[in-house]
């Protein structure tokens, strides 16, 4: 069984995302700041999981896309993905 490009490229970033995530559980407080305002203090915060569930969620929806959709819009469920993980990362570093 040999698998497309698209295939091979959703599988990493689904393996990525789920690594961030299990990270994100490990590493986060209980309270996760997710936006951070102009005088560098705190402005929104989420609870762990739902810090977590939300990159999560953008990453594997938006690579299920990409990998089975056969129109034009495939470049653009791919930078979603990324958004998604970039979303991941971001939170680990700032908490």
């Amino acid at each position: 069984m040999k698998l497309s490009k698209e295939k091979k490229i959703g599988m990493v970033f689904i393996v990525i995302s789920i690594i961030l995530a299990v990270l994100g559980y490990i590493m986060l407080p209980e309270t996760v700041v997710v936006q951070i305002g102009l005088d560098g203090k705190a402005g929104n915060t989420l609870p762990k999981l739902a810090a977590i569930l939300l990159p999560l969620g953008v990453t594997l929806i938006s690579t299920g896309l990409y990998m089975f959709s056969e129109t034009s819009n495939r470049t653009k469920n791919l930078v979603f993905a990324g958004i998604g993980v970039l979303m991941a990362v971001f939170g680990i570093i700032v908490n």
